[in-house]
């Protein structure tokens, strides 16, 4: 039985007690595609060591011997102390371009560009059913990793007064406080800018920017 990206995304986050949200499976699917990883049960590249483990690659990549080896394995990493604005991410389920932006600016070594936010999300369903390499003939629980729907992301709406080249990366409505949000890369600062307006009937208030911490890359 073969997992795909988006089963993958969904276990390891069950497996590190993130929330199950659109925003988190489409993180963890765009970080595992930034990676391309052909290690088994490795989508994410870890170098952590585990029974079982072989070496995929001279860096130190794993291939582990099951599902259940790589979620651990993934588990043990990301809660090693280094990592802690990726875990804050997840834990408030900050948009891709957002959590993308913090795993780029940690040790781990992943490039998750804004770029490959916009493709991935553009492209949802082909990235998401890529196959964990390793899992094609391994029997899995599938109530591991049944995934949340997964919906694609609105058209970006017009965000005023960006300076000239600027490139935006991400624009969603939040449909609890009916807020549209929008996040813009400046490839001049590097930095993520947090654009949101306030929609109120036909009345719009804008508000931002508020900058971001993180240098993107």
């Amino acid at each position: 039985m073969s997992v795909t990206y988006d089963e993958m995304a969904v276990a390891q986050l069950k497996w590190i007690d993130k929330p199950l949200t659109n925003n988190n499976v489409q993180s963890m699917v765009v970080w595992a595609v930034s990676e391309s990883s052909q290690a088994h049960w490795n989508i994410w590249d870890t170098t952590e060591d585990y029974p079982g483990a072989t070496d995929y690659n001279s860096a130190g990549v794993k291939n582990y011997p099951d599902i259940d080896a790589g979620l651990n394995a993934f588990k043990a990493t990301i809660n090693n102390g280094r990592y802690p604005m990726i875990l804050q991410c997840l834990s408030e389920s900050a948009p891709p371009a957002v959590t993308c932006n913090a795993i780029a600016n940690t040790p781990w070594g992943s490039k998750p560009s804004p770029e490959l936010v916009g493709e991935v999300l553009t492209n949802w369903t082909t990235y998401a059913s890529v196959i964990v390499s390793g899992s094609e003939d391994e029997p899995v629980d599938p109530t591991i990793y049944t995934p949340p729907p997964v919906t694609p992301i609105p058209t970006p709406v017009p965000v005023p007064n960006l300076i000239e080249g600027d490139a935006m990366i991400t624009s969603f409505k939040d449909s609890q406080t009916n807020q549209i949000h929008t996040y813009v890369y400046n490839p001049e600062s590097k930095k993520v800018t947090h654009w949101w307006q306030d929609t109120v009937g036909t009345d719009t208030a804008v508000n931002g920017p508020v900058e971001l911490p993180g240098e993107a890359s």
